[in-house]
């Protein structure tokens, strides 16, 4: 990604950007992570590459088969892409219950031009923003190759081998807050899903 390029979206490092990329993360402490089925976002727990605590994030997926994929628009910036590499076994929840997953970086063109495919197709924000990379109003699938290799895309693997280092996000609210909470949360998962992403899509139309 060269220097000049500038995302579409900000990298989400702080303020109210990043309370609500975070905010699903509640959803999975209220003990309600089946919610989470109806959207493409998993709960992806990894182990901190400096501190060896446990860390959470929420990242958005694609599934094709017994596989997930992830990619990183902001590269090696996100530190769950940065502690993958560091450990590679991570725990994945789409739903409540936590899996194992073996996380693989996708070093073949042609697979990371079918993932980064499967994301543009019915995103918004990938329509945007590999529209803004290749400076062309249509994105198919010559200038998919052209900025397929500027993503860091990762392939989740099941693994039943390894020990489980955490077992993600685990319940921690209960009881009348909870449920405040929980609507809280809820109303600003809409407000991301409904307002603030199509908005993204329009502000340069």
């Amino acid at each position: 990604m060269s220097d000049s390029f500038v995302l579409p979206v900000p990298y989400p490092s702080k303020g109210l950007l990043k309370f609500l990329f975070r905010a699903p993360l509640w959803i999975y402490r209220l003990g309600w992570g089946d919610a989470m089925l109806l959207t493409p976002f998993m709960a992806l727990t990894t182990v901190g590459r400096n501190t060896g605590m446990i860390r959470h994030s929420i990242v958005e997926f694609r599934r094709h088969g017994s596989k997930y994929y992830l990619v990183s628009g902001w590269g090696e910036r996100p530190n769950w892409v940065q502690n993958t590499h560091a450990h590679p076994i991570v725990t994945v929840q789409h739903g409540a219950a936590p899996q194992r997953f073996k996380a693989v970086r996708v070093s073949d063109p042609a697979e990371a031009v079918r993932v980064v495919h499967l994301f543009h197709r019915d995103s918004y924000l990938y329509d945007r923003l590999l529209g803004a990379m290749t400076q062309q109003e249509k994105v198919d699938w010559m200038t998919l190759k052209l900025v397929a290799q500027q993503f860091t895309v990762f392939r989740l693997e099941r693994d039943t081998t390894q020990t489980p280092e955490n077992n993600g996000v685990e319940p921690s609210l209960q009881g009348v807050n909870a449920l405040m909470a929980m609507v809280g949360v809820l109303g600003l998962v809409w407000i991301l899903w409904r307002v603030v992403y199509p908005h993204l899509h329009h502000t340069e139309e």
